[in-house]
């Protein structure tokens, strides 16, 4: 029996495995939340690398980006070979500063299934003042000769390209021409995130979330308004993150189905349970544990994955996930025409996820 592609994918039992190269970077971003953890950082050891592959086949997709720029790590492409062999979707997320015209066309012949790059200004200047040390009409000159490639073939690889926007005070007016620039390039999406992950009080005076309405700027909604409606018009797929934080039973980052990997092969549910130890959260500083279940150099993965500690930070969200199931299948017998109510009692979050705004929606 011939199953599809994506058909034999659904059959795994992760969607994700999310692989970091490395922790270096040739950036040094102004609301970067990696700068501090990278005393000592280096590339992930092909050994490591390997030892993570094989359990390829369990997972759809592979994500080779973590808190540094993937580009930097000299065997990118062989990671990126390895894990479409492994019949894996692959991608990764990068400033763009170092993508050659010469990687672009090796990441095309190997299949990169898509690509995220980060910019967060559609100026020079406010490109310039965030990403520093990178050159805005350079970055845009190394996406432009990716689009162009892709525009030359029949079969464009990567299949999906998209620019990250981490929407601030000090470049969230930009947005609307952000669309132009985007459409302009060729690219497929437009993803406007928040600034989220926040290690520091000065990049906390930066976001433009608030967890009381009356705080959020109307300014920033009719921007957002814009945006959307120019995105519309042009035919730009689009997404913004809310600004008003809503309790989630299972965030974004599903740690029931996908995995992080750091570059010296520590195992945890995600990038920020790897690193965070200390964040802002409503204003104030938070401690709140790592969470690190085991290295794969040392241990095979399935039993990283089995181990009772991991078993036990999945079964909270699990729980978490039943209870609004729950809820959901009690208003439908009920026969309810009320929307189920998202202030409703659910299991706790987990220690370390309380102070993270992923599992807020935002």
């Amino acid at each position: 029996m011939v199953f599809s592609l994506k058909r034999m994918l659904s059959m795994r039992k992760f969607k994700l495995f999310q692989v970091e190269p490395t922790l270096r970077c040739n950036l040094r971003c102004s609301m970067c939340p990696w700068h501090e953890m990278r005393a000592g950082a280096s590339d992930m050891e092909w050994n490591t690398f390997l030892a993570i592959a094989r359990s390829f086949h369990g997972t759809e997709e592979v994500d080779l980006t973590g808190g540094g720029e993937p580009l930097i790590h000299p065997q990118l492409l062989d990671m990126i070979a390895l894990s479409k062999k492994k019949g894996c979707r692959v991608g990764f997320s990068t400033n763009a500063t170092m993508l050659s015209k010469e990687l672009s066309r090796e990441m095309a012949k190997l299949g990169l299934d898509w690509v995220a790059y980060s910019v967060d200004g559609a100026t020079p200047h406010t490109y310039e003042n965030i990403r520093r040390g990178a050159s805005f009409n350079k970055v845009l000159s190394h996406i432009s000769s990716m689009e162009e490639l892709r525009s030359k073939t029949s079969a464009p690889y990567p299949g999906t390209t998209m620019i990250f926007f981490v929407m601030m005070r000090g470049n969230i007016h930009e947005l609307p021409l952000m669309v132009d620039i985007c459409v302009d390039l060729g690219i497929d999406k437009l993803i406007a995130k928040n600034l989220d992950v926040i290690l520091a009080a000065e990049h906390d005076a930066e976001r433009i979330f608030h967890w009381e309405p009356e705080k959020i700027d109307p300014s920033h909604q009719q921007i957002v308004h814009e945006s959307l409606k120019r995105a519309r018009e042009k035919g730009l797929f689009m997404r913004v993150y809310d600004f008003l934080p809503g309790e989630l039973s299972v965030c974004e980052q599903d740690p029931l189905h996908t995995v992080f990997f750091n570059w010296e092969g520590h195992v945890s549910p995600c990038i920020t349970l790897c690193y965070a130890q200390k964040r802002v959260f409503q204003g104030v500083w938070c401690q709140a544990p790592t969470m690190r279940l085991g290295n794969i150099n040392e241990t095979d993965f399935e039993e990283i994955w089995e181990s009772r500690a991991y078993r036990a930070f999945r079964k909270q969200f699990d729980r978490r996930k039943k209870g609004i199931q729950s809820r959901f299948v009690q208003t439908i017998v009920g026969g309810s025409s009320h929307k189920i109510e998202s202030s409703f009692s659910l299991h706790p979050i987990p220690e370390g996820c309380r102070t993270c705004h992923y599992i807020y929606g935002v």
